[in-house]
C-alpha cells in the first residue's frame, strides 16, 4: 500500500497498531498523533464512526439485514475464505479494497467481515470514506460462526471460533 497513514492509537497500542497494519500491508505510517483519538477530538479535528454489529447482544441482527438485501463483503484473504464465509458474500480481501469498490453497490448498505474484525474496520473506514454506507461485525468471522451459523457455507459453529470469541469476551 502506497498510501501515508497517521496513526491515532490509544497511547501505550501504538506498536501493536503498527504490527496488525504491517501484517495486511499497510507500512507506511508516516506520524503518531500522541494523545491518541482524544487529543484529536480535542483539537478540533473532524470524526467519523460506523456501525459495529454486535451479534452476540443482538441475535438475528446479520441474518435480517441479509433478508433486506445488504451486500455482504468479505475482505480476509482468498484462502481464508475458500474455507469457510457467509453464504453469497463478496470476497475483496482488504489490500484490493480501494481498487475493486467499482464492484460495490453505493446504494445498499455495506456489511464487512474479517476473522476477528480489525481488517474489516479499516475496510469500513476506507468505504465510508468513498461514500458508501457501510458496518462492521464486532469479531468478525469468528462472531459469525458462533452467533449466526445458518448464514456461512457451512452452516456450523467451528470449535476455534468458539474458542475465539470465549478468550475476546474475556478481555
Amino acid at each position: 500500500q502506497n498510501d501515508r497513514i497517521g496513526l491515532v492509537t490509544p497511547p501505550g497500542r501504538e506498536e501493536e497498531a503498527l504490527e496488525r497494519l504491517g501484517r495486511i500491508g499497510y507500512t507506511n505510517v508516516v506520524c503518531v498523533l500522541q494523545g491518541g483519538m482524544e487529543e484529536w477530538r480535542q483539537s478540533g479535528y473532524p470524526t467519523h464512526s460506523f456501525t459495529k454489529l454486535n451479534l452476540a447482544k443482538h441475535p438475528g441482527v446479520l441474518e435480517k439485514l441479509i433478508e433486506v438485501g445488504c451486500q455482504v463483503v468479505d475482505v480476509r484473504t482468498t484462502h481464508e475464505y475458500s474455507s469457510n464465509n457467509i453464504k453469497d458474500s463478496l470476497n475483496i480481501p482488504l489490500p484490493k479494497l480501494p481498487s475493486s469498490m467499482d464492484k460495490l453497490d453505493n446504494s445498499k448498505l455495506i456489511v464487512c467481515y474479517c476473522k476477528g474484525g480489525f481488517r474489516s474496520a479499516i475496510a469500513c473506514s476506507l468505504l465510508l470514506k468513498a461514500g458508501f454506507n457501510a458496518q462492521d461485525i464486532v469479531l468478525g468471522f469468528a462472531a459469525v460462526s458462533v452467533y449466526s451459523p445458518t448464514v456461512t457455507s457451512s452452516g456450523e459453529v467451528c470449535p476455534t471460533m468458539q474458542s475465539m470469541v470465549e478468550a475476546a469476551q474475556q478481555l
